[in-house]
């Protein structure tokens, strides 16, 4: 059986619990102080990401529909995501459309990357398989020595 060291009795596990319950605190209210920005500016979130790029808008529609027809119940779980945390859904597409249009300034164009490489070919040779065995190889090993 594996023993503790008994040298700092409940001290450690005290502070532990102490310090765990402080951080839940704070991230309660950071996360409820960050609910209430989003609420707040949800449309215009939706508006911002509306005029970087609306294809991101379009593309999750399309996706979110597209898992209702493949798979009913994760698609309506999917709308009633989309739906009840609304606020996120919209930050989280805002800040698709302007990474993605950061990208593209960049120079970086993910969909026709994505395109020119399936485009392209690659010249490949056909290798004949040969059967060795270990004692071959070996033996080719030994007299290279």
């Amino acid at each position: 059986m594996i023993q503790g060291n008994n040298r700092g009795g409940t001290t450690g596990t005290v502070v532990s619990v102490v310090i765990l319950i402080v951080f839940t605190v704070i991230m309660f209210y950071v996360l409820k102080g960050f609910w209430a920005f989003a609420t707040l500016f949800a449309w215009v979130f939706l508006i911002v990401a509306a005029i970087a790029n609306y294809k991101v808008i379009v593309d999750y529609v399309k996706n979110t529909f597209s898992l209702l027809k493949r798979n009913p119940l994760y698609g309506v779980g999917a709308i009633a995501f989309s739906v009840f945390l609304y606020p996120i859904v919209f930050f989280i597409l805002m800040m698709r459309a302007l990474f993605g249009r950061m990208a593209k300034s960049a120079g970086f164009d993910l969909g026709q990357q994505v395109q020119r490489e399936q485009e392209t070919f690659v010249e490949y040779e056909v290798l004949e398989e040969k059967n060795l065995e270990l004692r071959e190889m070996e033996k080719k090993n030994r007299e290279r020595r």
